[in-house]
């Protein structure tokens, strides 16, 4: 929840400071060609995975990216939930659908995975897309994942 009041706060700062500057520089968005994958992710680098809390492609997207978890070739995944209400309720959602997800609880507390509401970030990042959308984070901007498109 402190990480959460954290983001929210400074996307709030943000905004306040530089009105008409966009948090993401969206001009950083690259298309990653089909070949591309998570192998090869750099230290520092963590995947952004853009869900909805009833969606059967985001599972099956979910279901892979924890595998690559457990198998150490990603290092770090923050999971942005779009479709959750606001305040309380939306916190318990969100846990609620973790839990029913098998997210391991040590990867949470450790923060390799992260549980975030989305509060517009996929559609600041990307406005045409939708979940399931994964993104390779960098110093260098986002790209797509190739995983975005696959399930459709």
């Amino acid at each position: 929840a402190r990480v959460l009041a954290f983001q929210r706060e400074y996307h709030a700062a943000f905004k306040r400071l530089y009105p008409d500057v966009p948090a993401i520089d969206l001009r950083l968005l690259r298309r990653a060609d089909s070949a591309a994958s998570t192998v090869g992710l750099k230290s520092g680098e963590r995947l952004l995975f853009f869900t909805a809390l009833a969606c059967e492609p985001c599972q099956q997207v979910l279901g892979r990216l924890l595998k690559r978890i457990d198998e150490q070739s990603i290092s770090g995944l923050d999971i942005y939930v779009v479709d959750t209400p606001t305040g309380r309720a939306g916190d318990e959602s969100v846990r609620t659908w973790a839990q029913a997800q098998a997210i391991p609880a040590a990867a949470v507390q450790s923060r390799q995975v992260t549980l975030n509401h989305d509060n517009g970030l996929l559609a600041r990042l990307a406005p045409e897309a939708k979940p399931p959308y994964v993104l390779r984070q960098s110093p260098g901007g986002h790209s797509v994942l190739p995983w975005s498109e696959s399930v459709r």
